[in-house]
């Protein structure tokens, strides 16, 4: 299987538990910023952007949670980050993203699973389908 697929029927494609609708859009990305996959709509994301990210994810506090993060222009503030877990969730920033939307981050052993949710989404099933993407992942070795 490849990682579009992974992104197109197992993120983007499938509807969110308890809500309905989908995510906006969706990537999976290595740890070194390079883009395995992403939907048509995913921010412009540098690599830089997305290695920082992953390094980030290696510190107890990091910086992200008091800066934020970016996503090309996008930036998103911090509103739960778990150390252990390796997994972050954020909402847009005012006057730098769509709306009420946010994104959720979850690291497995090799990739950045990237979810992005408009207003019409809730953050709480989104985490639900990211986390188990990257779960996935992480139980098959990725």
């Amino acid at each position: 299987m490849s990682w579009q697929t992974y992104v197109d029927s197992y993120l983007v494609g499938v509807e969110l538990p308890t809500t309905g609708g989908h995510l906006e859009s969706a990537a999976i990305c290595g740890l070194d910023g390079g883009i395995w996959a992403q939907s048509p709509t995913f921010p412009a994301a540098t690599a830089e952007q997305l290695a920082e990210i992953a390094t980030e994810l290696q510190n107890e506090h990091p910086s992200f949670q008091a800066k934020g993060l970016f996503l090309g222009t996008r930036k998103f503030l911090v509103v739960r980050y778990d150390f252990e877990e390796k997994v972050v969730s954020a909402k847009d920033s005012p006057g730098h993203g769509t709306g009420e939307g946010g994104l959720c981050i979850k690291q497995s052993n090799t990739a950045l699973v990237i979810g992005v949710y408009s207003e019409k989404a809730h953050a709480p099933p989104c985490n639900t389908v990211v986390e188990g993407v990257a779960k996935y992942l992480i139980d098959s070795g990725y």
